[in-house]
């Protein structure tokens, strides 16, 4: 009896869990060049769950845009079909697009089918 209350209170065994383990873990040596998915792929034994979870993370494309091509319409009314047309078209077609959703603002009601012929006439 003393023996089973000595076992069972000597013996509690606290895990800890990937990231505790990988937190206390001394730091690398900073260096100009550091492989951080080889880093990963070499401790994936040690911490599977945390390898895997770096995998999934660092190799997630990175994209840097200015904000002005963003946010631009050329993108969006220069497609393959109307990059061949000619720079007063093209000037037409922004117009258009900009009169169309002004339209709350125009006292009258633009007529579509007379407008685009008027573009694709110039």
């Amino acid at each position: 009896m003393e023996f089973d209350q000595y076992s069972s209170n000597e013996f509690e065994c606290v895990s800890k869990s990937e990231l505790e383990m990988y937190l206390e873990e001394n730091k690398l040596p900073r260096v100009e060049v550091f492989d951080v998915l080889g880093y990963w792929r070499t401790s994936q034994g040690r911490y599977p769950l945390l390898s895997k979870m770096a995998r999934d993370i660092l190799t997630i494309p990175l994209s840097t845009v200015a904000s002005e091509s963003a946010f631009s319409v050329g993108g969006r009314v220069l497609d393959a079909f109307r990059s061949s047309l000619k720079l007063d078209i093209v000037e037409g077609v922004i117009y258009l697009r900009d009169w169309l959703f002004g339209q709350a603002l125009m006292p009258s009601q633009i007529n579509l089918d007379e407008v685009c012929g008027d573009v694709m006439n110039m």
